[in-house]
């Protein structure tokens, strides 16, 4: 059996992906951050909800792990947008 990501890659789907933040789709996990650690985001796509832990647990090592389409130049801007933060590829 083939999986198949249900909302696709269509263009209209990685501008939806890309405009997502923590405080849009993630919000129920804000009080959960740990403010120094480690935070695992799993399937993070273009990254902006890791970018966004990252901001808000500077002290933490963020890593966002990602599957082979997000392996684009665009997944790869990213992590510029929190800074060299605690950010890791």
């Amino acid at each position: 059996m083939t999986e198949r990501y249900t909302p696709g890659h269509t263009d209209d789907a990685v501008r939806f992906m890309a405009r997502r933040t923590i405080e849009s789709h993630g919000a129920f996990f804000v009080p959960h951050i740990p403010r120094k650690g480690e935070i695992l985001d799993c399937g993070c796509g273009p990254g902006t909800i890791t970018c966004d832990l990252a901001e808000r647990a500077p002290a933490a090592r963020v890593v966002g792990s990602v599957g082979e389409f997000w392996t684009t130049p665009f997944c790869r801007l990213s992590p510029y947008r929190a800074g060299s933060g605690g950010i890791s590829k």
